[in-house]
């Protein structure tokens, strides 16, 4: 199943209009990511001590599922999402590339 890291920041261009509308906003956000978590789809998450930002790590069955799944956080959030290898698929393609190369 593809693996992805993810970078999220707060979306700058949110018209928040209260330190409290904003306090709800991530609040909401954050029991998202816990049902995400505990669903199994995203495997790790973690959040900057500034409150700017962050990364997550998921899995899921297709790049499509993984865009829908990141929908729900579009409001508030930006994403760079880069799919990712696992150390076997890694040394596997390094061997390959060596073998093709004549190394």
């Amino acid at each position: 199943m593809p693996k992805f890291y993810i970078r999220w920041r707060m979306n700058p261009k949110v018209p928040v209009k209260t330190e409290a509308e904003l306090n709800r906003a991530v609040l909401l956000m954050l029991e998202g990511v816990k049902a995400d978590l505990q669903a199994g789809l995203t495997k790790d998450w973690g959040m900057c001590v500034d409150g700017s930002g962050g990364y997550l790590v998921c899995e899921v069955p297709s790049e499509t599922e993984l865009f829908n799944s990141l929908q729900k956080y579009r409001a508030y959030l930006d994403f760079d999402a880069m799919q990712v290898l696992t150390v076997e698929q890694a040394i596997k393609s390094r061997k390959q590339t060596a073998s093709q190369t004549g190394e």
